[in-house]
């Protein structure tokens, strides 16, 4: 019984330990921080990261537009919010 079961554990290692192709590689979503000075910082990872580096000094979060430029593409639109022409 055990020696049956070994090609289907190696089958299940290989399908798990396989590279999806780059299109269905999730996307890691950054924020700015975008400061009254006028510096930006493209660095966090979390909404709440970069609301905690602006309070107290000012200014303002958003995604970072190259974050949002990918998602528009793989939801089928192009550049910023542009319906794709097929």
């Amino acid at each position: 019984m055990r020696l049956s079961m070994i090609p289907a554990v190696l089958a299940l290692i290989t399908v798990a330990t396989t590279d999806r192709p780059a299109s269905a590689q999730p996307i890691v979503v950054h924020y700015c921080a975008n400061y009254t000075t006028g510096a930006v910082n493209y660095g966090f990872f979390s909404a709440e990261q970069c609301a905690a580096a602006v309070s107290g000094v000012g200014g303002f979060c958003q995604m970072s537009p190259y974050d949002e430029y990918e998602l528009n593409v793989r939801a089928g639109t192009r550049g910023f919010g542009r319906a794709s022409r097929r």
